[in-house]
């Protein structure tokens, strides 16, 4: 039922404040959206591709290797000891395929 009784009416600046609040709330939740959708992957299994670890145990051709934190079941065709860096370079199922870290292979070289 509508009514002309001022004591019945909403205040226009209450509107217009309720409104202005609503519109800055939602531009800032949709620029905080569209800021954690143009980052990269920090978790899962496509995170784990390109990180480094350390030789655990094993080798020559499979071993154990510690990457962020996890032991993992790992391959690699170089020759690598215990304690030694390695660089993630594929994930098949559950299993790294790790080469010697850069730094550790230009620093036995030379």
């Amino acid at each position: 039922m509508d009514t002309e009784v001022p004591g019945y009416q909403i205040a226009l600046p209450l509107i217009i404040g309720i409104s202005l609040f609503s519109v800055a709330f939602i531009a800032v939740t949709l620029s905080m959206f569209a800021r954690v959708r143009s980052k990269p992957v920090t978790t899962g299994m496509e995170a784990v591709v390109g990180e480094t670890g350390k030789v655990i145990s094993g080798f020559p051709g499979a071993g154990r290797v510690l990457v962020a934190g996890e032991i993992w079941q790992a391959q690699c065709t170089n020759e690598l000891q215990s304690g030694q860096s390695i660089r993630v370079t594929k994930l098949t199922g559950l299993s790294l395929d790790v080469e010697a870290s850069p730094d550790e292979t230009s620093s036995k070289i030379g």
